[in-house]
């Protein structure tokens, strides 16, 4: 009689934001949640890949907006990433997005620097900082393209940034219709 061996193996995998300007905002809206008595939100890669891409074309076309020619909606931009994500994923009602567009003129523009004045900009703004406060918020996704231009006779960099915030919830709510 031979002996058969099975070996089970439980992996424990946490998704981290992936690059640095990620993970500061990951922490930035984490520590104004608790702050704020809110729970904490997680990076999401599929809200991630949505928030780039809206960066992206709000940067081609210079526009801050939350429509856009290809994926008109935040809906839209997330069923891009991942087709089944409202029927499996997320609450389709309950998804927020956050814009900014701006400049800032530095030599040392850092990837805190773009956090900070994005953070501040959605504070400022009461709609916006409600969507950082949702009580239902347990997931999101932050894309930002930052865009450098340096002129001859100007010593000083444009930063010109593009960022978006894509805010939802994996916990599916039930409706009656009554």
């Amino acid at each position: 009689m031979k002996n058969l061996a099975i070996f089970l193996a439980v992996i424990t995998t946490q998704v981290y934001a992936q690059s640095n300007t990620d993970k500061l905002f990951l922490e930035k809206i984490n520590q104004f949640r608790a702050q704020n008595g809110k729970t904490a939100v997680i990076y999401d890669e599929t809200l991630d890949s949505a928030a780039h891409w809206h960066s992206g074309w709000m940067k081609q076309y210079q526009q801050l907006s939350h429509s856009e020619h290809f994926y008109h909606t935040t809906h839209q931009r997330i069923e891009k990433y991942d087709a089944s994500a409202f029927i499996y994923r997320y609450d389709k009602y309950l998804v927020q997005e956050n814009c900014v567009m701006g400049n800032h003129y530095s030599n040392n523009f850092t990837a805190d620097s773009l956090v900070d004045l994005t953070f501040t900009a959605w504070l400022n703004s009461p709609p916006h900082r409600e969507a950082l406060l949702e009580d239902w918020a347990t997931n999101i996704g932050f894309g930002e393209v930052l865009v450098e231009t340096t002129y001859p006779m100007f010593p000083i960099k444009n930063n010109q940034f593009y960022a978006t915030l894509v805010i939802t919830t994996t916990n599916k709510q039930i409706r009656v219709i009554e």
